[in-house]
């Protein structure tokens, strides 16, 4: 998650990137987020690893505050390196700190269908002040 920490005001607009590092042949992505209770998120877009990935796909679940992205890499060879997945614009709801992340259940797979491991769950933190 870039930035790791926002400080933002109640009613205001901003943006969270999610990003990943060092991934060697990414084919297949699902990513399973999960929402900060104080904020709505309006859209997510694809980043540059997958602006012209042949499926992109996301859900934001305003019920129950998850996000879904689930996406192919820009070919079947797979994306080796780093760089941004996407883009989400939030809004800012009520006053409180709380976090975004990626839950357990997403899953990233390389062209040969292996699962990639998820070394590091980063986490977003969002404080919303008066």
């Amino acid at each position: 998650m870039y930035p790791l920490y926002q400080r933002v005001s109640q009613g205001e607009n901003f943006s969270m990137y999610i990003y990943i590092e060092d991934v060697v042949e990414l084919a297949v992505l699902e990513l399973h987020l999960s929402s900060p209770s104080n904020v709505s998120v309006s859209t997510m877009t694809p980043g540059t690893i997958l602006s012209s990935a042949p499926i992109f796909y996301d859900t934001i679940n305003s019920t129950d505050g998850t996000m879904e992205l689930i996406a192919t890499a820009e070919n079947f060879t797979g994306y080796t390196g780093s760089g941004v997945l996407a883009k989400l614009t939030l809004s800012a709801l009520s006053t409180g700190l709380d976090t975004l992340h990626i839950n357990n259940t997403s899953i990233l797979r390389n062209s040969g269908n292996a699962q990639i491991n998820l070394l590091e769950r980063v986490y977003g933190l969002i404080e919303v002040i008066e």
